[in-house]
């Protein structure tokens, strides 16, 4: 009791706290309201096992299979099928005050299915024009078939048809250098590419020169193993220069840090490169490419 009090006490009035907050801003009628409101009637029912009980009052009751995903999230509390609404996720984004955007394209992985690529790359283009998409990407290769190439040609005249800007996918590893050359090729000999509004990512020491000195933005992905690391990526800059240069991060199929990028900025400092060189890779230059898509918008207006 001397141990655990104080700390149930304070999770019970975050709960109170929580149940106050939602009625102020009128979203007490959310099922996951409801359900916390259900449970919690458990809590003072003078019944044995509470956790069970308010577990399974949380648990989707229904016992056969569901037709077909929603796509949805775990949410915490079930809802019944007829009151699921999909949440979008510029919607999700916005809650934390994050603007969203994407690209579309055929992930490389799956062009060996030519019939698939096919039916996909059909219906990109009614989707072209809605408010957060950006451009065509990420496309590219993954272990530089044939079929890969194929659909990575039917990639670029779309976008080019469309006047869209291009993310372009490197291979991994053994396969980047030769990867980085057949994309190269490619899309230097196809005359409706414009060089400035295509970006080639996951460089590496190896290929970053190479997309520099045809025209194209590099970019640099932060992964510790499979990619760069944040000194290496700053050895690229100080090499390289900073010029149509941008790094990223993810949270993706291999050893990653979401916080590499600050990480980098972090060395890059340490090395002596001015406020001024760490905002222009890390703001500026995305800020620059990005903005050649009209709909890209951050309420700012201070990069030029």
């Amino acid at each position: 009791m001397d141990l655990g009090f104080v700390p149930v006490r304070a999770k019970l009035i975050e709960v109170a706290a929580f149940l106050d907050r939602v009625e102020r801003h009128a979203v007490a009628d959310d099922f996951r309201c409801a359900a916390l409101r259900s449970a919690a009637a458990l809590l003072v029912d003078g019944k044995s096992e509470r956790a069970r009980r308010i577990l399974e009052s949380f648990s989707d009751p229904t016992t056969t299979p569901d037709q077909k995903s929603t796509g949805k999230a775990a949410l915490g509390a079930w809802q019944k099928p007829a009151d699921l609404v999909p949440v979008p996720a510029a919607a999700r984004a916005a809650k934390f005050l994050l603007p969203h955007f994407s690209w579309l394209c055929l992930n490389p992985k799956e062009s060996e299915d030519l019939a698939l690529a096919r039916d996909v790359l059909a219906v990109i283009p009614e989707f072209l024009d809605r408010p957060n998409v950006l451009g065509i990407g990420e496309i590219g290769l993954n272990r530089n078939t044939r079929n890969e190439m194929t659909v990575l040609e039917r990639h670029v005249e779309l976008a080019v048809q469309h006047d869209q800007l291009i993310l372009v996918h490197t291979p991994h590893l053994e396969d980047k250098l030769k990867g980085t050359n057949l994309i190269l090729d490619l899309l230097g000999s196809h005359r409706g590419v414009k060089p400035e509004r295509v970006i080639i990512d996951h460089v590496e020491e190896h290929t970053i020169q190479r997309v520099l000195d045809r025209g194209f933005w590099a970019g640099i992905t932060l992964y510790p193993d499979s990619k760069s690391s944040p000194p290496r990526a700053v050895d690229m800059l100080e090499i390289c220069g900073r010029e149509r240069i941008w790094l990223n991060s993810a949270c993706d199929w291999g050893v990653s840090d979401p916080l590499a990028v600050p990480k980098t900025a972090l060395e890059m400092r340490r090395r002596g490169h001015s406020a001024d060189f760490v905002d222009a890779v890390l703001y500026r230059n995305p800020h620059r490419f990005l903005s050649q898509c009209p709909k890209f918008r951050l309420g700012d207006s201070s990069a030029g």
